[in-house]
């Protein structure tokens, strides 16, 4: 039965209702989705939800298992690697063409004291959902609708990416000392030398999650 306008809505809805609890790191890689749990937590229909479900299935976030029920996908390392290929053109691509001044650089800033007083606080969880946003601000900088839309498409990969790794903390925190030197470059107009430093950011991640996912893997 064809579905009405209002019904695909709500599915959409949903979808970005999920897809916000995975980039949050309410759920992780590899954890079951109770449907009757998740319909009445986002007060949806199981048809509703369904719904949301195949259309997260396409995107390659969910995956369903055979008698099982549905499952949050682990990233393989294709997808590892796929990801922060993106990741660098993106990113240190905004960065490197930035036209000074720039407001996203003072919101920047805000992110990266929040993380760190975050980091005081050893509230590892919301440090990961601050990098998530700073790093939202750094493609800002390209001053591209599409490049801002792609990228929080990313970010839902992202997550599943980073919640491969068990540790949060070592995750995170030394990540937040370096978001501190990109943006510090950035307010002093050194666009260059921030992407440089970017890069070597995102070489240092992406290792750290290889190794991570190759344990994962003996």
């Amino acid at each position: 039965m064809k579905k009405t306008n209002d019904e695909l809505s709500l599915a959409d809805q949903t979808v970005k209702a999920i897809e916000a609890a995975i980039i949050n790191g309410h759920y992780h890689p590899g954890e079951h989705l109770s449907e009757a749990i998740l319909a009445k937590k986002l007060s949806v229909s199981r048809n509703t939800l369904r719904e949301a479900f195949r259309m997260l299935t396409k995107n390659g976030l969910i995956e369903y298992r055979a008698n099982r029920g549905v499952f949050v996908t682990i990233p393989d390392f294709n997808t590892i690697i796929d990801v922060y290929r993106l990741r660098k053109i993106i990113e240190v691509g905004s960065v490197r063409n930035v036209h000074f001044p720039h407001s996203a650089i003072f919101m920047m800033d805000k992110v990266v004291g929040k993380a760190e007083k975050l980091c005081e606080e050893e509230k590892w969880q919301d440090v990961g959902t601050a990098d998530m946003e700073f790093h939202q601000l750094l493609v800002s900088l390209g001053n591209s609708p599409r490049l801002d839309r792609l990228f929080a498409e990313l970010t839902v990969e992202l997550r599943l990416i980073f919640g491969l790794i068990s540790d949060l903390r070592s995750l995170h925190q030394p990540f937040v000392a370096m978001n501190r030197a990109i943006v510090n470059c950035l307010k002093k107009e050194k666009a260059k030398k921030a992407a440089k430093l970017l890069g070597d950011y995102l070489k240092q991640s992406e290792k750290m999650i290889i190794e991570a996912y190759s344990a994962l893997q003996k």
